[in-house]
């Protein structure tokens, strides 16, 4: 009867109810992340270097390669360690600045070519490392979002440490990418700011041969 004063269903229908509200539960901590999601910018295009910035950029690493050579070492001379010995070559850092880079990217993964370089594939969310070899080197990276930067993280031979922070300008659509390298052997962080312009197939090509 209906009006026996007996909760009929009770249990399942109270188990169907907590059901939905962590269902809803989820849907709503996940919305705001979907959103960050979305607005990521696309890093995608091919990409050739600003030939403003070329010739800066690439004297500020050769300045900063012959600091870290001259640097005094503590128990050794300038450019040596303290066992004496000198500072570790860094296998792929003399060509650190690419004339182009072809990028496809769909979050969360990423994949970054250089025209004068190793492909790399990573994940854009800090998941897991990109284990790659340069040399007779292994490169650990990982890479993640900082804000509207995406930053690249690369650990090289002799401690040291690579930090490429790629944006996309609004303004102009170009892509800025500043290279940061640090580590035991270097006097004090380098920063070199680099920018790429758009370019079509042909365009790279031209670059790719520079």
């Amino acid at each position: 009867m209906a009006d026996d004063g007996v909760v009929r269903g009770g249990p399942v229908a109270f188990g169907r109810s907590r059901w939905w509200l962590a269902l809803f539960g989820i849907l709503v901590l996940a919305l705001p992340w979907a959103g960050v999601a979305a607005e990521r910018p696309v890093l995608t295009g091919v990409w050739v270097l600003d030939e403003g910035v070329e010739a800066v950029a690439g004297e500020r690493l050769k300045e900063a390669l012959e600091a870290r050579s001259s640097r005094p070492r503590r128990g050794g001379k300038a450019g040596e360690g303290r066992d004496g010995t000198a500072p570790p070559v860094v296998p792929g850092l003399p060509r650190a600045i690419h004339q182009t880079l072809d990028i496809v990217h769909e979050e969360p993964r990423i994949r970054i070519t250089p025209g004068d370089g190793q492909m790399e594939h990573l994940f854009t969310d800090y998941r897991g490392a990109s284990v790659s070899a340069r040399g007779a080197s292994q490169v650990v990276a990982t890479a993640g979002w900082e804000g509207d930067a995406l930053v690249v993280e690369s650990h090289l031979r002799g401690g040291m440490r690579m930090l490429r922070r790629y944006r996309l300008d609004p303004q102009d659509d170009s892509l800025s990418m500043t290279l940061e390298l640090s580590g035991r052997w270097w006097p004090e962080p380098v920063s070199i700011p680099l920018r790429y312009q758009q370019a079509t197939a042909t365009a790279a090509a031209e670059a790719g041969r520079k």
